[in-house]
């Protein structure tokens, strides 16, 4: 089991943080005045409501389904936050999400048709309406795969219902992340890959999810996911290209889509991501290393690289000037 230790980075401007990294910890800022942050953990439920000076947490298996001990074991998946300061779970392995709004002491059940017996495999809360939650589902039947769909919640996570807003065009495609701009009302961003061989897609709605365009990504085999739109632009986001366990990357669209440019590779794996209100972007490893692009760098691959923790997250409360990271303890101290 590895333990949470918070850093605190020198840094212009606020980052928040994403489900890019739904395997590793992740950390949530609600917006100022608010002094409380919440860590996702591989035990559970970090919570500190005076900016870290004290800590207290909830068991994962309370997260998973109110302490029940069959389910001891589940693992959640992701976490996030809504734009009033819920908290929503996601437990990929049996099929379940629950949801707090009282600072990650009770957690009941999601429902709705648009989940029941699925697999919520990302969801994605609106930065500036509390009640839209969307959702991207693994769908099956009679226990075969039966393609991908993304589905909204419109009262901040508590049920998913009403028409799939999308779904894949075959049973093979696997959607891989769901986003929405915090700059423009409705402008949703979506990830596609295949397993079947075909090419990996760039999914973008501008009118709430009624209609889609998509762009086909020339990454071979590689799985994109999405690891932030740019607050102040809503045609500017970026994706995460991996590889392979030994090669990672990030690719970046100034256009909605229509175009990418590379602007990070490396050997081995991104494990974090922010984007500063300013334009910097941080990307760190859990090998120990820390990507910084500065605000108004004149070529986008202008990455400048630093020893740092072996960072599971970074986060970055809204109007304040402080980024913290997870740091791995056994490894950092």
């Amino acid at each position: 089991m590895v333990a949470f230790a918070a850093v605190a980075f020198a840094a212009a401007n606020p980052v928040r943080a994403n489900n890019a990294f739904p395997d590793e910890f992740s950390a949530h800022f609600p917006a100022a005045p608010s002094q409380t942050i919440f860590i996702g953990a591989n035990f559970g439920m970090l919570v500190s409501q005076d900016d870290g000076l004290t800590w207290r947490y909830a068991c994962e298996p309370w997260v998973v389904a109110g302490s029940n001990a069959s389910l001891a074991f589940a693992n959640v998946s992701l976490y996030d936050v809504t734009a009033d300061g819920a908290l929503i779970a996601a437990v990929f392995d049996i099929s379940t999400v629950t949801r707090s709004a009282d600072t990650a002491c009770t957690w009941p059940n999601s429902t709705g048709s648009g989940i029941a017996g699925q697999k919520v495999s990302d969801f994605f809360p609106d930065p500036n309406d509390a009640s839209l939650v969307l959702a991207t589902v693994v769908a099956s039947k009679d226990g075969l795969p039966n393609g991908n769909y993304i589905v909204p919640s419109h009262d901040g996570g508590k049920t998913f219902e009403g028409p799939h807003l999308y779904d894949t065009p075959t049973s093979t495609d696997l959607l891989t992340g769901i986003e929405i701009a915090r700059s423009k009302p409705g402008v949703y961003y979506a990830t596609l890959m295949s397993t079947s061989g075909g090419q990996a897609r760039f999914l973008a709605s501008t009118d709430s999810g009624a209609t889609w365009s998509a762009t086909a990504l020339d990454i071979g085999p590689a799985e994109p996911r999405i690891m932030a739109v740019d607050p102040d632009d809503e045609k500017k986001v970026y994706l995460r290209v991996i590889s392979s366990a030994l090669a990672d990357g990030i690719l970046s669209t100034a256009d909605g889509g229509q175009t990418f440019t590379k602007i990070l590779s490396i050997d081995g794996q991104l494990s974090s991501f922010l984007r500063a209100d300013d334009g910097a972007l941080y990307a760190g490893t859990r090998a120990g290393k820390l990507y910084v692009r500065n605000a108004g760098a004149a070529n986008p691959m202008d990455f400048t690289v630093r020893n740092a923790p072996h960072l599971r997250c970074l986060g970055q409360r809204r109007g304040t000037s402080r980024i913290y990271g997870c740091a791995d303890m056994m490894v950092d101290g």
